[in-house]
């Protein structure tokens, strides 16, 4: 973009805030995501306000198409169930344990996440966290579940790695698995969070 490969460059869904640049000249957003009275001076970019969400999302979703499975359920559960290293459960964990979700890119789990995360996981016994198959990760999608291993003392098997989604309707159909969706603190969900709650996945979040 510094290049200035066309004459109008605007930014819009995936960086919720100001580039601080001079080559994107406008901002995509609505009044709760960016509210004026920050914007103004924060902002080098000029502000367009969609009417009511930035977020906009197709109608050819329903949500009929994305309920509740028990394959999406098996597949958050069992991802990798010829990898000797996801399955099977370790004990005590079954069929009933509950999933937390953290769908998001693994890069925002920062120090004060994963603290809580793994508070939630060692006072919920038969429970586990669900994240997705990011391989530009930093130490690839392995290095979350080893890091909850090796600083939490928490079995590194109760972080299960799911297949990356292509699409998005496979996406929602495999969140929908999920029982309770835990953001981020930081670096809250933006376009996830959005599609979580359209599978109809309970969400904690700040």
């Amino acid at each position: 973009l510094a290049l200035r490969p066309a004459p109008v460059a605007m930014g819009y869904l995936s960086w919720l805030s100001s580039s601080a640049s001079d080559y994107l000249q406008h901002f995509v957003s609505d009044r709760v995501v960016t509210p004026v009275e920050y914007a103004e001076a924060d902002f080098s970019e000029a502000l367009a306000f969609l009417p009511h969400s930035y977020q906009v999302n197709s109608n050819r979703f329903t949500h009929g198409d994305h309920a509740f499975t028990y394959k999406a359920r098996h597949t958050l559960l069992h991802p990798g169930e010829n990898d000797p290293l996801l399955d099977p459960l370790p004990a005590p964990l079954d069929e009933k344990a509950v999933i937390f979700g953290n769908f998001n890119q693994l890069f925002k789990v920062g120090h004060d996440t994963f603290r809580a995360i793994s508070q939630i996981l060692k006072v919920t016994d038969n429970s586990v966290l669900a994240i997705l198959n990011f391989t530009g990760a930093p130490d690839g999608p392995r290095g979350l579940p080893a890091s909850f291993s090796r600083d939490a003392g928490i079995d590194a098997r109760r972080v299960r790695v799911a297949p990356f989604c292509v699409s998005k309707f496979d996406f929602l159909r495999l969140a929908s698995g999920a029982d309770i969706f835990l953001d981020n603190f930081f670096y809250n969900a933006g376009t996830t969070g959005g599609d979580v709650l359209f599978a109809g996945v309970p969400t904690v979040t700040l």
